[in-house]
């Protein structure tokens, strides 16, 4: 982020990535444990993608909170990674180091705050190690 953007402020939440399909790799997945959140305590996983956006290398990270409700963000996006691996369980920690492309949509929330939403992913090859058939947290 240039200094110039510090200056340039609103309240309302905008995009740094624009629409469209990137290369990416996975960069590195983090998970943290006891997160205190309005509803509990909870455990926080993210992923965190490198793009190629022409010249530039930029970092998406996607949060979310760990839940097996079908219609949590995170099974959503979980469903999200499985198609693109091809398999219904993982190793996440193995998916480190993968790339391919995925595909950048913008949402808007009641307020106005717009965010990038990663719907789609395509592998083009994995790290040295085959993805294993486990899922770990």
């Amino acid at each position: 982020m240039s200094i110039e953007n510090l200056f340039d402020f609103s309240l309302t939440r905008e995009t740094e990535i624009p629409e469209g399909q990137y290369p990416y790799t996975l960069s590195n997945i983090d998970v943290e444990h006891n997160v205190l959140t309005d509803y509990g305590v909870k455990q926080r996983i993210s992923f965190i993608f490198e793009l190629q956006i022409g010249d530039e290398t930029k970092s998406i990270k996607k949060s979310f909170y760990y839940s097996k409700h079908p219609e949590s963000r995170f099974m959503k996006f979980m469903e999200i990674i499985c198609k693109a691996y091809q398999k219904r369980k993982l190793n996440l920690q193995e998916l480190i180091g993968t790339y391919g492309s995925l595909k950048i949509e913008h949402g808007a929330d009641e307020t106005g705050n717009v965010y990038e939403n990663i719907t789609d992913i395509i592998t083009d090859g994995k790290k040295e190690a085959d993805i294993d058939e486990t899922i770990e947290f």
